[in-house]
């Protein structure tokens, strides 16, 4: 599909009967007669014009671009190929035929205002939602060059979340024409979810972080981490990760009572829960790793039966580990990112990706519907604290 979409003259997209589509479209349209349209020089004219509209129609213009932005539309994973790979774009609702250049002026410039908000109240980009960000990347795509530039799987997860498809497989299938680093990925509508996974996976096996893995299984709704059964190729296999991890020790913090004293993490000052015993246990800062997942401790030590199992602070459920071993830190540019204060004074830790999201807290379906969960600067970057063992 990627090359019939981007040797075509034109697409022309079909977004329904929807008044209020049309309505927002045409103001956009009325926008665009000016010459200055799309540049800086219109930019306080055109949110003028925008707020008398507004005011004017007691708020439906307000309404009219939401419900261009809450249109199902925009969140399809097909029509990524459709947008970004066509050299014309065209958008039909109703009767009126706009083109993507002059609904983008308009939609970049006033997009603060696309909300549930009363009156004229805006919201900052920081706190745009899933479905805003992925209308204005498309929206700020339009450009002089409509050939996107080359990007990794991973980038094009981060820019375009939340897409939805009938068939899950779609949500990575759709990416393939536009990923630098996807050519081992074949379209096979046969390929379990968790051999996709797998798939995925293996594009990064030495440079993942944990909210990779959290977003790759909740985009291929893997909610139960592979089995032990697959086709003899290994891709069925509960996944097992290596995560090397600098140990913290405990600063004791003394008041004039000797009852108030304690101890605090050396990575980031959190109170330790007595008793802490260096000696039984391994404690490792989990802040460090990500910013996307939730900070904590995991403890790791020998339970009754002298089998290495990992717990996190707060918790009393124990977690079996694979394998607990003293790390190598290596000297190669291309080692996975230690975090804060790095040291050959660390440890690989082996767990299984079930366990992973037990300890690290995976959110539940709930949480994910939402805050969809996003991949970090840092994965994207490049830096990285697991692989695939």
């Amino acid at each position: 599909m990627g090359s019939v979409y981007a040797n075509s003259v034109e697409v022309i997209s079909w977004l329904g009967l929807n008044q209020s589509i049309e309505r927002a479209f045409t103001f956009a349209l009325d926008l665009s007669m000016d010459p200055r349209y799309g540049t800086w020089d219109m930019v306080r004219d055109q949110e003028k014009r925008w707020l008398q509209r507004n005011n004017k129609t007691n708020g439906q213009l307000k309404r009219d671009w939401s419900a261009v932005l809450e249109d199902r539309y925009w969140t399809r994973a097909w029509i990524t190929q459709e947008i970004l790979l066509a050299q014309n774009v065209k958008f039909l609702v109703n009767n009126l035929e706009v083109t993507f250049k002059q609904i983008a002026g308009c939609a970049v410039g006033q997009l603060e205002y696309f909300n549930g908000l009363e009156g004229n109240r805006t919201i900052n980009h920081e706190n745009f939602d899933v479905k805003t960000r992925v209308f204005w990347y498309y929206m700020c795509s339009i450009g002089k060059q409509r050939k996107p530039s080359e990007s990794k799987l991973i980038s094009w997860f981060t820019r375009l979340p939340g897409r939805q498809s009938c068939y899950v497989h779609d949500r990575v299938y759709s990416l393939l024409s536009l990923a630098s680093d996807a050519s081992s990925i074949k379209v096979d509508y046969r390929t379990s979810r968790s051999e996709l996974l797998h798939q995925v996976m293996s594009l990064y096996k030495t440079k993942m972080c944990i909210c990779a893995w959290f977003y790759m299984v909740d985009m291929l709704d893997c909610y139960h981490v592979p089995g032990t059964k697959g086709r003899g190729n290994g891709s069925d296999i509960t996944p097992i990760f290596r995560l090397p991890m600098k140990p913290v020790r405990t600063e004791s913090v003394m008041g004039y009572n000797i009852k108030d004293w304690y101890d605090t993490c050396s990575a980031c000052a959190t109170r330790m829960p007595p008793p802490f015993d260096e000696k039984v246990q391994t404690t490792f800062c989990v802040k460090s790793l990500c910013c996307n997942i939730q900070a904590g401790h995991i403890h790791v030590y020998k339970n009754k039966r002298e089998k290495y199992v990992a717990e996190r602070w707060g918790d009393t459920t124990s977690y079996e580990v694979v394998q607990f071993r003293p790390g190598n830190p290596g000297t190669s540019k291309d080692d996975i990112d230690l975090g804060w204060g790095s040291s050959p004074d660390l440890y690989d830790i082996f767990i299984t990706g079930d366990v992973l999201m037990k300890l690290f807290l995976y959110p539940d379906e709930r949480v994910r519907k939402a805050v969809p969960l996003q991949i970090c600067s840092w994965a994207q970057e490049g830096v990285t604290n697991m692989e695939l063992y």
